[in-house]
């Protein structure tokens, strides 16, 4: 009884320095939110980190160089950056993508409902110990410009235990303590909680899958295990900007989050200016539409500016006018088929310089040069250097395996708004923009247009 009572008296002491080497860390880093130190606490003692680190957009060439020196990106030209995902973890899986909530009234047609007691501790289980022997990144975010009318609903504090991520969510997200230190409510901000997890023995599509991707919306909680790609991973994106979100305007009555393109057309000779927002599939052009460029006839007239590619937060404005904005920082785009015929605005937002990170395209190892499908008619004929997506020579591939991609279908390419050469002006505007009109569609040669997925249209209003 007398070792059992020391070892628990141990266990104590340790605890207390565990929480007092947490607070020092997140004082250092200026994080003066008392809520988020306690949330922050709260996860570091499951999850088990070995050191934890506040991150900012300040922080992003440090983290690059660090991830460089890693080996975790390898550099793809000036100012350019390469990495790799777990050949089985290359997109967003919508079976394993859950929408909890205490109230099972809350169970709809697609948002595979569970109930959120379950679904937290299913989480909180696999996640216990999981981020042990690495570093947990506390990335706090805004997914709105300062000053919108819905920043109260675009705070957010990701927790990650993947230095890549932390990248990514620098080119997708405003990025800074100062976003959740003056909280007028200072308990009000999402809560998203990554887990890279052992992704070689997660038995991805099998029975035994142990990835989960869980929106608990009525707690304004993220929690994602068993991934380090893309919307799984990236939690201010699809998790937080449209999910989470959409909860969020539907349960305060104040606006809608649409998975929608958002552009802008000038009349350069009335000065007239329109705002389009558009409803699309997946992979069916949203981002090449979002960056067009109107045709030579009618470039001397017009002008196209964008906005954004995925995501419009829309809400009544005070003068009884639809408004919206891109509640993202960056470009998440699909990489392949994408060249200068096709979407010449992305290429120059991922030209050298603009600190770009493409996610699964073909590599070579000897010239940094990267290469995907649609980049070019053919792909590079001189193999000698050249892997694909997996990390595997092309020279080596057998006959059964030489059409085989180079790159992944699903992959991307990230970069930052203020990179794409057609941004408009007042991207970053706290108001917004009117709303003119919206388009629904997208290609129908293997994919229905959004708009078939409801009755009638109020059914698709809130």
């Amino acid at each position: 009884m007398h070792r059992e009572q020391l070892q628990a008296d141990r266990l104590t002491d340790e605890r207390i320095a565990y929480v007092a080497d947490v607070d020092v860390i997140l004082e250092s880093a200026a994080l003066e939110n008392e809520k988020v130190r306690e949330y922050v606490r709260y996860w570091a003692d499951i999850t088990g980190p070995a050191s934890i680190e506040v991150v900012s957009a300040a922080d992003d060439a440090r983290l690059i160089a660090e991830a460089l020196d890693a080996g975790e990106i390898l550099p793809a030209g000036e100012g350019l950056y390469y990495s790799r995902s777990y050949y089985k973890d290359t997109a967003r899986s919508e079976e394993r993508t859950i929408v909890a909530t205490s109230d099972p009234a809350d169970r709809g047609v697609y948002n595979n409902w569970r109930p959120a007691g379950e679904m937290k501790g299913l989480l909180t289980g696999l996640m216990r110990g999981a981020s042990a022997g690495k570093t947990m990144y506390v990335i706090p975010y805004l997914m709105a410009a300062p000053g919108s009318p819905l920043e109260k609903y675009a705070v957010g504090v990701q927790l990650t235990d993947n230095r890549s991520v932390v990248l990514h969510m620098n080119r997708m997200a405003r990025v800074s303590p100062e976003f959740v230190n003056g909280l007028a409510d200072p308990d009000h901000f999402v809560r998203a909680v990554h887990v890279t997890g052992d992704l070689p023995h997660l038995g991805q599509g099998t029975p035994d899958d142990k990835r989960y991707f869980v929106t608990v919306a009525d707690e304004r909680t993220i929690l994602h295990f068993g991934s380090s790609y893309g919307g799984n991973a990236l939690l201010g994106k699809i998790a937080h900007g449209l999910r989470q979100s959409s909860y969020d305007g539907w349960a305060s009555g104040r606006f809608l989050s649409e998975q929608f393109m958002l552009l802008g057309i000038t009349d350069k000779q009335t000065g007239k200016k329109w705002h389009i927002a558009g409803g699309f599939p997946s992979a069916s052009g949203k981002t090449n539409l979002a960056m067009t460029l109107p045709p030579g006839a009618l470039g001397d007239r017009y002008h196209v500016s964008f906005y954004g590619d995925d995501i419009t937060w829309m809400w009544a404005g005070e003068d009884g006018r639809l408004y919206g904005m891109n509640p993202e920082f960056g470009v998440f785009g699909v990489a392949r088929d994408t060249n200068e015929k096709t979407n010449p605005t992305a290429l120059e937002a991922i030209a050298p310089g603009t600190g770009a990170i493409f996610t699964n395209i073909a590599y070579n190892v000897k010239t940094h040069e990267t290469w995907f499908e649609g980049r070019t008619p053919e792909p590079p004929a001189d193999f000698d250097g050249w892997l694909d997506w997996k990390g595997k020579p092309i020279a080596d591939r057998s006959e059964a395996e030489k059409n085989d991609p180079w790159a992944h279908p699903n992959s991307r390419f990230t970069t930052t708004l203020a990179n794409v050469p057609n941004v408009a002006a007042d991207y970053a505007s706290a108001a917004g923009v009117p709303i003119d009109g919206i388009i629904f569609g997208g290609r129908t040669r293997d994919r229905e247009p959004l708009i078939r997925a409801i009755t009638d249209v109020a059914e698709g209003v809130y």
